[in-house]
């Protein structure tokens, strides 16, 4: 199993990508990769982060564990993952555990203005485990104008969401 994969930067925004306008997901991690880092990127919009460049499939699939989608407490290190054509962030199957979300922007653009995903902004399924969804000690996840849930867990164990704006789904 491959691990110590970084796509971003954790200290300067203008390190991370844009990953927009794919013909599928924006960025799948298979059961084959382990402990990806995912900092300061922009999923499914353009590279300011102020309008849709949709990904078709889901902005971000994640099907492996120990994954980390943003950091807490560091602003610059969260994901724009807004505007994509399917589910902004998916967390599928039971090798999927271990994962955690913390300041990332799910439906909204830089500014917090509407920019939704057109479906769930989160979606946990199929046996996911031991997800960690925000925290109380400045790792909130904005989650907002998605066309569906702004947060479904369908299937999954001991998912803590904490700290998070929800509201507009």
């Amino acid at each position: 199993m491959a691990s110590d994969v970084v796509i971003g930067s954790t200290t300067d925004a203008n390190d991370g990508n844009t990953i927009s306008g794919n013909g599928s997901d924006g960025i799948s991690i298979s059961e084959n990769f382990d402990s990806v880092e995912i900092y300061a990127n922009k999923i499914g919009v353009n590279t300011s982060g102020s309008a849709a460049i949709p990904n078709t499939g889901a902005g971000l699939r994640i099907l492996s564990s120990a994954n980390q989608v943003g950091v807490s407490g560091n602003a610059p290190a969260g994901n724009v993952i807004s505007g994509n054509s399917g589910i902004g962030v998916m967390l599928i199957g039971v090798a999927a555990g271990g994962n955690s979300l913390f300041g990332n922007m799910i439906g909204t653009n830089t500014a917090g203005a509407s920019l939704g995903n057109g479906s769930t902004g989160i979606y946990v399924n199929q046996g996911a485990f031991a997800t960690t969804i925000g925290n109380i000690t400045g790792g909130g996840n904005t989650i907002a104008f998605n066309a569906a849930n702004g947060i479904n867990v369908a299937d999954g164990q001991t998912v803590n969401i904490r700290g998070n704006s929800i509201y507009s789904n």
